[in-house]
């Protein structure tokens, strides 16, 4: 198990939870509440799930907190990640990214996250430049 989850976009951590801290009572409460309100039917995309089984759960947190993430909404952000974190005690990271204006959500298990290094390359004709 991880101590760290950690919320990236575009190469860039955005949100991370740092498992080792206990999440107060009322918070723990309010997880709970997530679960039995998603135990009474979800919707996925297009599709409405009566009894969604764990994963369908797990996919559906996952996608709110890629849209809270991007909309900026740090209550929903910080409820979502901490649903993922306690409920996949494994999840390393859960990386966010825009395609062709398509949303695409990864749930990375085996490996921490490294924030990106940008590399800029100079032509060889730039070099006398510099």
């Amino acid at each position: 198990m991880t101590d760290r989850l950690v919320i990236h976009m575009g190469g860039e951590s955005q949100l991370e939870y740092d498992r080792s801290q206990q999440l107060p009572d009322h918070q723990q409460q309010y997880l709970d509440r997530m679960d039995m309100e998603m135990d009474q039917g979800i919707n996925l995309g297009d599709e409405f799930i009566p009894h969604p089984d764990f994963q369908k759960k797990a996919l559906y947190v996952a996608q709110i907190l890629a849209r809270a993430v991007i909309d900026e909404n740090e209550a929903t952000a910080a409820a979502a990640c901490s649903w993922l974190a306690t409920r996949l005690p494994d999840l390393k990271q859960v990386k966010i990214s825009n395609v062709d204006d398509r949303q695409g959500i990864d749930l990375i298990f085996d490996k921490e996250f490294v924030p990106e290094t940008k590399i800029n390359f100079v032509s060889p004709e730039d070099f006398d430049k510099q």
